[in-house]
């Protein structure tokens, strides 16, 4: 929320933070378990279609109060990056740039976690499915939910190599 106006290059293209996360989450909408989150993220999507500047005092000053206190919680960071580790101490940031600078990766990073959450959850229900099916002795089913399966556990292996992480 913090740095969604912020823009980067792909393909030549100028593109927004919230552009980047709309466009990954429009389609989990549904998946979205918390309703506050879920409104979030309709009223961000609706305000990117017609064109209105996603910026912090876009959501501070919404006319929805609860919208208000969420992005007051999810901008005030419990952190902060303190400037007397250069200045005092010479230790600079080695492997990534600096917080304000940071954003995209950030970004997308968090997009590939809730994506993996929600395979992990996937696999869950379909392993579920094919206990299920294979209890009840059909074989049509419990082979094409097998399939279903290996689809599932490729891209969660996919999302797990780009997030350079171990699999849970």
């Amino acid at each position: 929320m913090a740095y969604a106006d912020q823009t980067f290059d792909l393909e030549d293209e100028q593109h927004s933070i919230a552009e980047l996360i709309l466009s990954n989450m429009e389609d989990a909408l549904d998946t979205i378990d918390q309703p506050l989150y879920r409104r979030l993220l309709e009223v961000s999507i609706q305000a990117m279609e017609q064109g209105k500047a996603i910026q912090p005092e876009y959501y501070l000053n919404h006319e929805d109060k609860e919208l208000q206190s969420l992005a007051m919680d999810l901008l005030i960071s419990p952190y902060e990056y303190s400037e007397n580790w250069e200045k005092r101490w010479q230790l600079f940031l080695q492997t990534q740039p600096y917080p304000d600078k940071n954003f995209y990766n950030d970004a997308t990073q968090s997009i590939l976690r809730f994506k993996l959450k929600k395979f992990n959850r996937k696999l869950k229900e379909n392993q579920q499915k094919i206990v299920e099916s294979a209890q009840n002795v059909n074989e049509e089913e419990t082979q094409l939910l097998m399939q279903v399966h290996q689809k599932l556990l490729q891209t969660r292996l996919e999302i797990t190599s780009a997030l350079r992480t171990v699999i849970p």
